[in-house]
């Protein structure tokens, strides 16, 4: 998996409707010699307690089913030296 020749790439994502009272996430992309280092960070809050007590384990797990699904995007459309 490789970044940008630039070196360095990111990616910002805002909610702006839905169920959370915001969402944000950030995924950042930085070469490493012959390999990316990707961060992936994400701040969120439901609008409702209720919610956030219903939803907020499943939403963590979306979330690294997301994380997953990038990496072997990534390594489909770039390769993996793993």
């Amino acid at each position: 998996m490789h970044a940008p020749d630039d070196t360095k790439a990111s990616v910002n994502v805002r909610m702006l409707s839905g169920p959370f009272k915001h969402l944000f996430n950030n995924w950042q992309l930085k070469r490493d010699g012959d390999s990316t280092i990707i961060e992936f960070n994400i701040d969120f809050e439901f609008k409702s307690a209720l919610l956030e007590n219903l939803m907020g384990l499943m939403f963590e797990k979306a979330c690294t089913k997301m994380v997953t699904s990038f990496e072997k995007r990534a390594d489909e459309l770039f390769g993996s030296k793993n």
